[in-house]
């Protein structure tokens, strides 16, 4: 059985490139990187659900979500900003 064929879309590649401007210290607005790699993040997720715990191609998804939290550190500082976080119901945190 073939495992599902998955497409990426880079967002908002058209008017900046697949880099994104760039300042001295780096990139000095990521959110369009960061929703590229959430974009990704979200497909390997779905790799994940789809192929057999411990394959290959279960252990290559992985490896790919680790790499992925760790662009996504170097971007902002933390890397689980691309985490899925449940609601709350009790209203905003003391983070907000």
């Amino acid at each position: 059985m073939r495992p599902p064929h998955f497409s990426f879309r880079f967002a908002g590649t058209a008017d900046r490139g697949m880099i994104g401007a760039m300042s001295r210290g780096g990139i000095s607005d990521p959110s369009n990187e960061l929703a590229a790699l959430a974009g990704a993040r979200r497909a390997a997720v779905r790799v994940l659900a789809a192929t057999k715990i411990g394959g290959p191609t279960y252990r290559a998804a992985e490896r790919l979500l680790d790499a992925i939290d760790d662009v996504a550190g170097a971007l902002t500082g933390d890397r689980e900003v691309l985490w899925s976080r449940a609601p709350s119901t009790f209203g905003p945190g003391p983070e907000s």
